[in-house]
């Protein structure tokens, strides 16, 4: 059974997953979205320091998201 505060978390994580790949997330991030309670944390790696705040910056567009943590690593070259 999937109460529906679930529903609303798994809507949001897919909601935002997708708007990132559509709007930030280059083909060579690693990303992972987590959502509970309107928080996003994202976790995973970028190429630069850009990625990681244009990351940031596009899951607080997203409709729903409160807060977002951004647990992202920029890989050394």
């Amino acid at each position: 059974m999937v109460f529906p505060a679930q529903q609303a978390d798994a809507d949001l994580q897919n909601r935002v997953t997708r708007y990132l790949s559509h709007r930030a997330a280059p083909a060579d991030c690693d990303l992972q979205v987590d959502a509970k309670h309107g928080t996003v944390v994202l976790q995973g790696s970028v190429s630069s320091l850009y990625e990681k705040q244009l990351c940031r910056h596009v899951c607080t567009r997203v409709a729903g998201v409160l807060r977002v943590i951004d647990e992202t690593v920029v890989r050394s070259s």
